[in-house]
């Protein structure tokens, strides 16, 4: 413990003081002083999340707070259109076996011969039982349109438009891959950017679409931009949440895809064409979008590309926001560089038994 009192280590040094085992008073003095500008020198290293929790985490006042929900809640703003890319099948592709009306004598002779109460003659049993074809044997009389109905996607071709839904995420997991890789490469912000393009675009797209199989194709492109934005939006925030604040940032995050559920919901009700539902959900990511350019791209990643200037850039204008104490310039930026390949990411499982029975318990749950 007393390191002033362990024993010679030359020999010479030793024949020059009388007892080896004795400190002398300038060997005390130098320690001290050692180990006082260790201190200090220690005390200017921050990392990135001690920069955070100073920047914007030192104030405690209720200003600091709002202006935080502000700060997060902008970058959270383009989860608002997850729900509405992902749940979007369910209101432009409904199904509807009792508003239709007979056109042709089949048709007719069918409904003069039913037997049954007339009221179940227009269900999906004498529909696809009889193999009656839509505009040939009858007509929607549904005011609100549908790609189902429109392209005929009934009976055993149902099926087709629950690959409209699935495929999605085939798109999505293959979004998610290409994401953990550009996430690392080319930033958060700016692969966030790019994802939410591809999603705006195939969303948009899909307002001038007229058969089945490319609408399939743009469902399985926007699964490859939704995920990866969710992903990409929520590193950006929580990387600029300070340690205390998660919790509440976690709320926030779920309260956003709860609130853009209601979004789809609402915007689905309002209009009565199919197409223009995918067009209205466009515009409203496309505004969502707009947010983050004013969001700063993630420090973290700045310091691992070696760009120590931007970094400090960063925290200096959140430090201007928040009203604390600009650190940027006196502190010494520390990052322990994690740029992994996939298998070097793979093997920390074996060392974090914790986070691979998670992420299988996740894994089920998906």
């Amino acid at each position: 413990p007393d390191r002033a009192r362990l024993p010679c280590w030359s020999v010479q040094w030793c024949q020059n003081r009388g007892d080896p085992y004795a400190p002398l008073e300038e060997d005390e003095a130098k320690s001290e002083e050692t180990g006082e500008r260790e201190e200090k020198e220690d005390s200017n290293k921050l990392t990135v999340e001690e920069m955070v929790n100073r920047s914007i985490g030192a104030d405690k006042s209720k200003l600091s707070l709002w202006k935080f929900i502000a700060l997060f809640q902008l970058g959270m703003l383009p989860k608002l259109a997850g729900p509405a890319l992902v749940y979007i099948p369910i209101f432009t592709g409904f199904l509807n076996y009792k508003d239709w009306e007979c056109v042709s004598t089949r048709c007719f002779d069918l409904m003069t011969n039913f037997t049954e109460e007339p009221t179940k003659f227009f269900s999906r049993d004498t529909m696809c039982g009889n193999f009656l074809v839509p505009k040939v044997d009858f007509k929607w009389t549904i005011e609100r349109t549908s790609y189902a109905l429109e392209w005929g996607l009934i009976c055993s071709d149902e099926k087709k438009g629950a690959n409209l839904k699935s495929f999605f995420f085939v798109g999505a997991f293959v979004g998610m891959f290409l994401g953990m890789a550009l996430f690392d490469k080319i930033g958060r912000k700016t692969t966030t950017l790019i994802v939410i393009a591809i999603s705006l675009l195939s969303t948009l797209a899909t307002t001038f679409v007229n058969n089945y199989h490319l609408l399939l194709f743009l469902r399985i492109v926007q699964g490859m931009g939704a995920f990866p934005t969710l992903s990409g939006i929520g590193l950006l925030s929580v990387e600029f949440t300070p340690s205390k604040l998660r919790n509440l940032g976690q709320l926030i995050s779920s309260c956003n895809w709860t609130f853009g559920g209601f979004c789809i919901i609402a915007v689905s009700y309002g209009i009565k064409k199919w197409q223009y539902v995918f067009l209205a959900q466009g515009c409203i990511l496309a505004v969502a979008a707009l947010s983050l350019f004013a969001f700063p791209e993630s420090p973290r990643f700045q310091l691992i590309k070696g760009q120590d200037g931007k970094a400090r850039a960063t925290f200096r204008k959140l430090s201007k926001i928040f009203k604390t104490e600009d650190l940027s310039e006196k502190a010494e930026l520390v990052y322990v560089d994690y740029d992994q390949n996939y298998l070097a990411q793979l093997r920390d499982f074996r060392k974090y038994p914790l986070m691979l029975k998670n992420t299988l318990r996740l894994m089920m749950c998906w």
